[in-house]
């Protein structure tokens, strides 16, 4: 009799991709690029300047929504990178089907940021769940993490949850079950892109000796002619 395995494909679809992207210069821009987000937390109007969403933030500064414009040599370096690496990654996982703008002569489309902005989170200090509407991508970059619990975890992480929804279970759904959300492992300089319509949030941080320090966006892809 023929072994069934032998006979077997597995066809993923719906995948959602997530992408994990380290800067390598990110220790020599570090505490130049804190001591400046600092600077521009000394100037804000009200501790969410951006007045976006201010009931599921809690004990966290957010700045205006335009931080990667501000005239700033390590700002524009950080914000150097991050278009690069996005710009890189949506490329190639949709190359498969922009060949028709080579085809037809036209220009491959261009990244553009949105929106950007930093979160300094202090003690006790969340981000509730929620996705970002009117793009296509975002991303975090982890200027600094934070602190660490006593398994090394860091506190305050951000959990992606996810987009699928199940009404029923048994346990052929276990796979399913068992993977309802992603923690990735971020350390500082870590830059995390993920599609829009991900759910996502930040879990409380603990961390009482220093806060955590981090970079959001959202980002367009533009046709241009």
């Amino acid at each position: 009799m023929t072994n069934i395995s032998d006979q077997i494909r597995l066809l993923n679809f719906w995948e959602t991709p997530i992408f994990l992207i380290k800067n390598p210069d990110h220790s020599t821009i570090k505490d130049d690029l804190k001591d400046y987000i600092y600077s521009q937390e000394k100037l804000q109007h009200s501790p969410i300047d951006s007045n976006v969403a201010p009931r599921i933030k809690s004990n966290l500064s957010e700045s205006e929504f335009n931080f990667l414009n501000r005239d700033n040599k390590t700002v524009s370096q950080v914000a150097q990178f991050i278009i690069q690496s996005c710009s890189t990654c949506i490329s190639n996982i949709n190359r498969q089907f922009w060949g028709r703008y080579k085809d037809q002569n036209l220009n491959i489309p261009k990244l553009e940021v949105h929106e950007s902005w930093y979160h300094v989170t202090r003690t006790g200090g969340y981000h509730g769940a929620h996705a970002h509407p009117n793009c296509s991508w975002c991303a975090i970059y982890y200027v600094d993490i934070g602190e660490k619990d006593e398994n090394g975890i860091p506190s305050g992480r951000n959990t992606f949850f996810k987009p699928i929804v199940s009404s029923y279970y048994d346990p052929g759904m276990d796979w399913f079950v068992n993977s309802n959300q992603l923690e990735p492992p971020v350390e500082d300089g870590d830059l995390v892109l993920f599609p829009s319509y991900l759910y996502h949030n930040a879990f409380p941080y603990m961390g009482t000796k220093k806060d955590r320090i981090v970079i959001a966006l959202n980002m367009r892809v533009n046709e241009t002619k």
